[in-house]
């Protein structure tokens, strides 16, 4: 559990919160545990239209660098995924503009995103390690 005092702008920081862990598996079917346990005991609570954001924050490094992206650029790129600026990606990104602008489509229903990414070229990234 991780509580967050409230500032003077956003005091009601302070909510109730619950969390779980799923130790001993770096496993993408652990993950998926984890996620759809939590999606039952929140529709068990009678809470409707749950969504699951899932991220990947080890993969725009992984495309930067495998595009050989300087750090300054990158960041800039980096800003520029941020602000969802595809028409900023196009002119600085050169050859990885394809793959980060479909980072860009790859949002919302899962259906939609993973045709999105399907349909992208993503160049060959060694693996660190089962996570990755």
């Amino acid at each position: 559990m991780l509580r967050v005092r409230g500032g003077q702008l956003q005091p009601e920081r302070q909510i109730a919160q619950v969390g779980a862990e799923l130790i001993g598996s770096a496993a993408p079917a652990a993950d998926a545990e984890i996620i759809s346990m939590a999606v039952d005991a929140l529709e068990a609570l009678g809470i409707e239209g749950v969504s699951v954001d899932v991220t990947a924050p080890r993969l725009v490094p992984r495309i930067m660098s495998a595009h050989g992206i300087d750090d300054d650029r990158a960041e800039r790129l980096r800003a520029l995924l941020d602000r969802k600026d595809s028409s900023g990606l196009n002119e600085l990104a050169g050859d990885a503009a394809g793959l980060l602008t479909a980072l860009l489509d790859a949002t919302g229903p899962a259906d939609r995103a993973l045709e999105a990414l399907r349909s992208s070229t993503c160049p060959a990234m060694p693996r660190t390690n089962g996570r990755e």
